[in-house]
């Protein structure tokens, strides 16, 4: 388990330094200007495809809707348990870079994958509940009050999916995005 706790202590500590940084060339940021948190997930479907994720016909984006506005700690600690449940999708992200000496141009692969969070049998529930509780004081670190709930729906292997997304309207940032780390995602072709 300490395997476990150590992984996420270092994801954490690497998501949260991409979150502390706005990527001029992000899959999010390439398009409309961010006048709102709504142009956020424009840029995201207009942009999904072989300029940011090479792998992108394995996933297909469907939708994006708005849920809510979070009112009170209430709905924030909702989403925490949810996150923080079996049934919370996280995303497993690879990149490669290679030349092409014939071509004389740099390649440039980036590949994102959902995974359901799985422990292997022998793990005693006490520490699936320490890992879990890591998860939602995450996400009740970044999301605060006032922030607004996205659900995106996406097709994989044939089965749709959603996950959350939180945006921070007075900023328009995205704040908080269930692991898939939008920011990070860049144009390939650059």
């Amino acid at each position: 388990m300490i395997k476990y706790a150590i992984c996420t202590l270092t994801f954490l500590i690497v998501n949260a330094s991409v979150y502390s940084q706005r990527i001029q060339n992000s899959i999010i940021e390439t398009g409309k200007s961010l006048d709102s948190c709504e142009c956020i997930f424009e840029n995201l479907f207009a942009n999904w495809g072989s300029r940011f994720i090479t792998n992108h016909e394995n996933m297909k984006l469907v939708s994006w809707n708005y849920v809510e506005t979070l009112v009170d700690t209430a709905r924030i600690n909702f989403y925490a348990r949810k996150f923080g449940s079996k049934k919370s999708i996280g995303f497993q992200k690879s990149s490669r870079s290679s030349f092409n000496y014939s071509e004389r141009k740099n390649i440039r692969e980036f590949r994102i994958e959902p995974y359901f969070f799985t422990f292997p049998p022998e793990t005693k529930e006490e520490e699936i509940r320490e890992y879990r509780r890591t998860l939602e004081v995450n996400l009740k670190g970044r999301v605060k009050i006032g922030d607004k709930a996205y659900a995106i729906k996406f097709i994989y292997n044939d089965i749709e999916y959603e996950f959350d997304v939180f945006c921070r309207p007075k900023e328009n940032i995205i704040v908080f995005d269930g692991w898939i780390g939008l920011y990070g995602i860049t144009n390939l072709e650059e």
